[in-house]
């Protein structure tokens, strides 16, 4: 009985997130997005399949007169979270 009250008190603990933090890891973590795709090839190609949500629009632009294109798109993480169980030990919810 002890234990359980435990592990519910430890479930009950909210983690609290500062967003300027989070997004400041995230930019480290991701670094150089294109040189970590050019590495892995086959893994980048079927993560922006899960990751994009219909076409990619290509549009030609000149930048400092030079000749390039924009990519637009847009995403979810659907494809990403679809295999991912979350089941909620701690109760709460609408029956709570």
């Amino acid at each position: 009985m002890e234990q359980e009250l435990s592990r519910l008190d430890s479930l009950a603990q909210v983690i609290c997130l500062d967003a300027k933090c989070l997004a400041k890891d995230l930019r480290n973590r991701l670094g150089d997005i294109p040189a970590l795709f050019s590495r892995h090839v086959p893994m980048a190609r079927q993560l922006l399949r899960k990751l994009l949500d219909g076409h990619i629009v290509c549009e030609p632009i000149m930048e400092g007169g030079k000749p390039g294109y924009r990519f637009t798109a847009t995403g979810t993480f659907d494809g990403l979270l679809a295999c991912v169980k979350v089941v909620n030990d701690g109760g709460g919810g609408q029956g709570s």
